[in-house]
Parts: C-alpha cells; structure tokens; sequence
C-alpha cells in the first residue's frame, strides 16, 4: 500500500466532558505507533497509555481510524495525536531466497512513516531561517539553574544570562524608574504652556489663551481645539510649534496630554491623529487613551506633547504558520444524500424530507460529523433561541462548487432520534444542484432571544416610546380632543397642527359656528375674524389695508332713495283747447329737502281726423292736493299727430323735469292735455302712458 498522505498529527480535540470518540486523520502499521497527549488547563501535557487510558480502531488504514477515550476529556482540555515509529529494521531477507513484495513495501513504509515522523518533530522545533549564515549553534556545556539564556556577544551561539534574582531586581528598579519619570513628568508639566479651559464645545477660536474640548465628556471627545496664544505673560504665539505635532509619519502622531497643576489628579491623555490649521487656532483629531476628573470653565491648564517616531521600514516576512480551515468549508462537515426518509442515513450524512429543497420541510442531520466527532449535542442546540418564529438559518453548502447551497430558517423544534436529529425548517433560497454523496459544510447561526419588555405604564391610555436614551419609557395618555404627533424626534400630544391638514380637506362641517349673515374675513394679524351682518340697507365697506370692513350706510350722491311710477289705465280723449286732467297721476314725499326730485311722462297722442295735423299740449303739473287742477306748472311740451288720409295717426312724447324737492311734504303730480287743433277734432291719451318719480340725494 502506498503512502500518499504527509499527515503524522491529528489535532488538538477540545474535551466538552461527554465525547470519547476521535478521530486520526494517517496511517499506522500498529496501534503501538500512535501517541496520544492529553494537556490540562495548566498547559501541562501528559503522554497517555494504551489500553488504560484509550483503545485504538483502523490499524493499517490509510485513512486512519478513531481513538477512543476511557474517560472523556473534560471541557478546558486537549487530546492530540502523533505517530511515532519504532526506529527498528525488523525485515530479514535470506540469500537468494525468494522476495515478498509486500515485505519490501511493508520496509519501505515504515521508512517513509519515520522520515515524517522526524519532519514532523522537527516542524516544532525553533529553527533560523533558510537564508540564515549561521550553523553549528550549540547550547552551553553546562546549565545553572534559575539562569536564563541569551544569545552570546558574537552573535554566534547562546550562553547563560543574569538569574531569575537579577531579572526580579531589575523589574524593581524599573518600577522605581517609572515612578520618577511620572515625578519628573509632573515637574516638567509645570514647564509646559498654560492655557485657560473654556467649556464651550464650539469647534471655534477660543480666545486668546484658551482651549476646549468638542465634548463636555473629556473620555467623549475627539477634537482639541487650541489658540495660536498661550495664557502666559504676554501670551507669546506658539502657532509653529502646535502646528508640529503631526508631524510624525505613523498613524499615531504623537500624545498630548492636559493636566491641571492645581490639582493633579485632574488630567486627560490623547493619541494625536491628525491636525488641521485654522486662522488663530489649531485643531486636534484624537483618540481618548485615559482621564480622571474634570475641567472646569476658566481652569489653568497645562499642555505637553510628546511625538512619537516615524513609521519603520517593513520587517522581514515571518515563517508560514499552521494551515487553518478552508474558507470555503465552513460549519460541520458532512456528506449529502438524497434520500428522504426519516431514519439515519449513515454516520457524517445530512439529508432532506423532500427530493426538492424548496419542498423540504425537515433536515435530518447525523449524531456525528464527517471526521467522527459527535455532534449531537450541538444540533440540539439549533432551536434554543426563544425567538420561536425564526430560532437560526441553515446553509448547506458543497464544498467543491460552493455556488452550489440550500438555505433553511429552522422553524421549529429539533427532536432528537436514535442515531441522528430532526430539525423543523421552512425554505429559503436554493441554488445549483447538491448531489448525492457530496461532499458538504452545515452552517448554522442562532437568532437572538426574544426582547423583554418591562412594563412602565402607570394610567390606562399610556403608551410605550424611546427616550433620548433609547430606553424603554412612558407616555402619558394626553387630554381629551388632543392627537399623538411627532416633532421628527420624540411624539407628544397635542392640538392638531396646520401641517398635519391636507390641502381643500376642511369643509364647512367642519368649521366653527358663527351668526346669521357674518362674513369671514382676515384682521390686522392674518387671523380669521367676522365681519357683523349689519343693518338694511347697510353697504360693505373698506377701511382699508389691515382694518377688518364693515356694513354701512351708502355714501352719499348718486343715490336714488325713491323710485315711483304710475300707469294710465284707459284711453283720454279731449276737444277741449283748455288743460284737462288726464288721470295720471302720482305723488312722492321726500326723504330731505335737499334732495333731487326727477320727474317723467312718456305715452302715446292718436288723432281722428285724416287730413289735418292734429295737435295737443302737454303737461306734467304739481297740485296742491289730488283734486287740484290749477296747480303751477313744472313742465310742458306739444305734441302733433299728423293726419294721412285716415283716421288713427298718432305721435309719441316724452316728458322730463328735475328740481330740489324744497321740503319733505307730499307732493302730488299729474299730467294735463289741451286739444290745440282748428278743426274740431279729438286728441287721445293711450292708455298705458307713464309717470315716474325718482329721488337722488345730491
């Protein structure tokens, strides 16, 4: 059998004080050739013994087999295993006698297996690098006890160092040396430029000899804002040296550190980041590194800096360390089958309920891994999250092809069978195909437990909110008619804000009452205010820019206050060459004797003669009373009805007077005609002819 793997170790297991089964990952011709340690908390190993303390299963198996515990290891421990080869030659061939090939392949094995033995062991060794000039190195010929080693004065080998009595002295005056080094620190402090503390946590200039943190918290605090002058006499500027401290090409520019001389105690140390240079001050970026106290407003402070060196060059690329997992095999690892039954699949197997995985309901999963470790006891843990509605996520993924994986949110309960667990699950997202036997990884993350909410509420209608710490608080159920609204940071309850109304969404069910004939207008200030109904009669009226208008009585001139007519109800006719009354009339008592009375007639004249011009006068009178008819005339005009060969030709008229009413007693008018022809014939007032009397105020 050939050798094609160059494992000789397996491990470090970590004991859990339940699992006792292991397994070795290479080939051993006898169960003797395997050493198993066994290292306790205290970093102390011990070699354990077959039989007594383990068994071993899988003897002459290139794969290699299991180590069985007697006892499990308890948790804070570590079993590893390696092979160790007898350095025996126990194959005898006989001259000239006939060669097994196994014999020589069984030789040449045990040869291999002790060549990686000793690679092995000589991986842990301390060793120079490959490119090192130096050989022959040797330990001293003798060792002192409590004696440390150190390299020579050559550089060549090692020789014994100061005792473990010299090494402690040492450390003591060290200590004393730190302890004067703050002293003379403190003293050298009182040297270093004082400066007047301001609590303002403005980034801004400060003022002449002061500085501020950008926080009142000094731990909290990630800029320094500095003036350009010192709180010294005269307050000397000291811009060049500030502007110094980045200076430094490493990442940490330096320390500054404030103290106040007064009392000590009160200090604040920061690593320096970075600067910036603003017109009469300096700003600090830094990173809070320790503080005791605090500063108050217009406290003497102390500034000293300390630079720290550059940035080194690159050092020299370290030995390769120990292999760790593969990326792309992460969680437990086992092999796929596309079985769907409920029951175990094999040891290190994983498989489904359903042939397709958007379908899966459940995932089995076996009690132990690929490798042999029991998991079990971590699969059970897979539904301990008291978020029950979504306990983790499952991903199966294939280790060859990871593109290729399932995902799962565990739903439900994990029951555990026999030889392997049921997980209840409900499917997430699949991609590519997971065939049969791949080879897979099983990674599970746990949801946290479902919050606890303490109950703050004290009064029915309460709520619970965030506070401006993010804690759980109450929120009083406010008055009746208000609302719950937010300012954008914290809710309150309050009237209902403009903004929180729609455009065109108030209609007028939903305004305020008012009375009969009000009108809504806007006063002085732009609120809404009502404008009285006023009188009859009464005008809406302006006052202007700012005043809110009002009814009124109509400005004077212009205005008719009386509009009065009368109708002529039958026909009047007339020969008659005196004035005659023809009935219509009509009377007005005017509002004010200064007032302007407007009088009209208007009407229609028809003769009865054909071949003479008919004409007739008429007249609009006032009478002293009703019955009066030699009443002084107002207004008088002719009128002729030409004749053209027929009886029935008529003439229209119109009549006007206007003149200052004079008083406010009654006044009746009429209209009178007279019959002007030669010929004896009549003139005839139509019925229908009007009178109007109006009354303007001047």
């Amino acid at each position: 059998m050939t050798i094609s793997s160059q494992t000789a170790r397996t491990g470090p297991y970590s004991g859990n004080g339940s699992t006792t089964v292991f397994a070795y990952d290479f080939r051993i011709l006898d169960q003797t050739h395997i050493v198993v340690t066994l290292k306790n908390a205290a970093n102390v190993e011990t070699v354990q013994t077959l039989t007594t303390n383990y068994t071993v299963s899988g003897v002459g198996t290139s794969t290699g087999g299991n180590i069985t515990m007697v006892v499990a290891p308890a948790s804070g421990e570590q079993l590893t295993f390696s092979r160790a080869v007898p350095q025996t030659q126990e194959v005898d061939l006989a001259n000239r006698g006939g060669v097994q090939p196994e014999i020589l392949e069984a030789a040449y094995d045990k040869l291999t297996q002790l060549s990686q033995d000793k690679v092995e062991l000589l991986n842990r060794m301390p060793r120079f690098p490959v490119s090192s000039a130096l050989t022959d190195i040797e330990l001293p010929l003798t060792l002192t006890a409590n004696t440390a080693l150190i390299v020579n004065a050559a550089g060549t080998g090692y020789t014994t160092g100061p005792t473990s009595s010299q090494i402690s002295s040492a450390e003591s005056d060290a200590a004393a040396a730190a302890a004067s080094a703050v002293t003379a620190a403190n003293e050298a402090s009182a040297a270093m430029p004082k400066y007047t503390f301001s609590t303002t946590t403005t980034v801004a200039d400060p003022g002449v000899g002061k500085l501020r943190l950008n926080h009142a918290t000094p731990s909290s605090a990630s800029v320094i804002i500095i003036d350009d002058q010192t709180a010294d006499t005269g307050n000397p500027n000291v811009e060049d040296w500030l502007k110094g401290f980045d200076d430094s090409t490493s990442t940490i520019k330096g320390y500054v550190r404030l103290v106040e001389p007064g009392t000590p105690a009160n200090y604040a140390v920061y690593n320096i980041t970075g600067l910036t240079d603003s017109s009469g001050f300096i700003q600090l970026a830094v990173t809070h590194v320790d503080s005791q106290g605090t500063f108050g407003d217009t406290d003497s402070i102390r500034l000293s800096f300390a630079r720290t060196g550059d940035k080194g060059d690159t050092g020299s690329t370290g030995s390769t360390g120990s292999t760790g997992p593969r990326a792309d095999e992460p969680g437990l690892r086992l092999a796929f089958s596309t079985a769907t039954a409920d029951s175990d699949q094999g040891a290190g197997k994983i498989w489904l309920n359903n042939g397709t995985a958007s379908s899966a309901t459940v995932v089995y999963v076996d009690d132990v891994e690929a490798g042999g470790a029991s998991i079990n006891s971590f699969v059970d843990s897979w539904d301990d999250s008291t978020n029950t509605a979504l306990r983790g996520t499952i991903t199966i993924k294939k280790n060859t092809a990871p593109e290729n994986f399932h995902i799962f949110n565990v739903t439900g309960v994990v029951t555990s069978a026999s030889t392997y667990s049921k997980v209840a699950v409900t499917h997430v997202l699949s991609a590519g195909t997971i065939s049969n036997a791949d080879s897979v990884s099983a990674q599970f993350v746990r949801t946290g437990n479902a919050g606890s909410l303490a109950d703050p509420m004290t009064t029915r209608g309460d709520v619970i909110v965030r506070d401006s710490s993010n804690a759980t608080a109450r929120l009083a159920v406010g008055s009746a008619n208000t609302v719950l609204k937010s300012d954008g940071t914290d809710p309150a309850y309050g009237q209902v804000a403009t903004a929180m109304i729609a455009d065109d969404a108030v209609t007028l069910a939903k305004m305020a009452p008012g009375t009969d004939g009000n009108l809504i207008t806007y006063d002085a200030s732009g609120n809404p205010a009502y404008v009285a109904a006023g009188s009859a009669t009464e005008v809406l009226t302006s006052q202007g820019a700012g005043s809110v208008p009002v009814f009124a009585a109509a400005a004077a001139g212009g205005l008719c206050t009386q509009f009065i007519t009368a109708k002529l109800a039958s026909n009047f006719g007339s020969t008659s060459n005196t004035l005659q009354d023809t009935g219509l009339d009509a009377s007005i008592t005017p509002t004010s004797a200064s007032h302007i009375l407007y009088v009209t007639c208007s009407g229609f004249l028809l003769g009865d003669h054909g071949y003479n011009y008919d004409t007739a006068a008429i007249q609009i009178q006032m009478r002293a009373s009703a019955s009066d008819n030699t009443a002084t005339l107002y207004a008088g005009d002719t009128v002729g009805c030409y004749g053209a060969d027929r009886d029935g030709d008529y003439g229209s008229f119109t009549l006007s007077y206007s003149a200052a009413a004079g008083g406010t007693s009654a006044l009746p008018f009429g209209i009178f005609m007279s019959n002007l022809g030669s010929n004896g014939s009549a003139n005839n007032l139509r019925s229908g002819a009007l009178i109007t009397i109006m009354e303007f105020a001047p």
